[in-house]
């Protein structure tokens, strides 16, 4: 991806004040800024701006769908990665309210 991060959170255990095994902390994915240039075939600016506006969360969503894909096994029955986006935390919120 040539918009966003990936990366890994690794917390060392130690032993006699001497790092002797690394377990996986997490990972974060952020996808902060996509720059493009658009426009709408017959310059309709309201058509341009829900466009815009539909893409946002499409963009959200990606950031807990990507990791969950990534790190769930298929095989198995249970859910082993779960990701966390603003858009799953506020679709989350309206359903609790």
């Amino acid at each position: 991806m040539t918009y966003g991060t990936f990366s890994t959170n690794l917390n060392p255990e130690y032993r006699y004040g001497l790092p002797l095994a690394v377990k996986m902390g997490g990972v974060v994915m952020d996808i902060d800024k996509i720059l493009h240039t658009k426009v709408e075939i017959n310059n309709d600016r309201e058509k341009l701006t829900a466009y815009n506006f539909s893409r946002g969360p499409t963009y959200s969503l990606n950031e807990n769908l990507v990791p969950e894909q990534l790190f769930d096994n298929p095989n198995t029955p249970e859910k082993e990665a779960d990701g966390i986006s603003a858009k799953k935390v506020l679709s989350f919120a309206a359903q609790q309210y």
